[in-house]
């Protein structure tokens, strides 16, 4: 499987930071155009310890599935793995 990183470099403050990047709700606003949704687990709020999300796009005509799970979830270091797959 492919493996794709991805480092952001934000000036904000830490607790910003991770808060956001747990939120489901943000994320569903971000991509609005996209129309992207969470169709299972966590799908409102923010994404918690042992919590998955399950999201559902659809690029040129495809239809998308990605699953998320935090694996690291510790204040100072997260991370956040994302599990793609692809329906052709």
């Amino acid at each position: 499987m492919p493996l794709i990183i991805l480092e952001t470099v934000i000036l904000a403050p830490i607790d910003i930071v991770f808060g956001l990047s747990r939120s489901i709700d943000l994320h569903k606003e971000s991509t609005k155009d996209t129309k992207e949704e969470a169709i299972s687990g966590r799908t409102t709020g923010l994404i918690k310890l042992n919590e998955s999300v399950t999201w559902k796009a659809v690029f040129y005509r495809f239809v998308f599935l990605a699953k998320g799970k935090d694996f690291v979830f510790n204040f100072i270091t997260f991370k956040y793995q994302i599990l793609c797959l692809m329906d052709f």
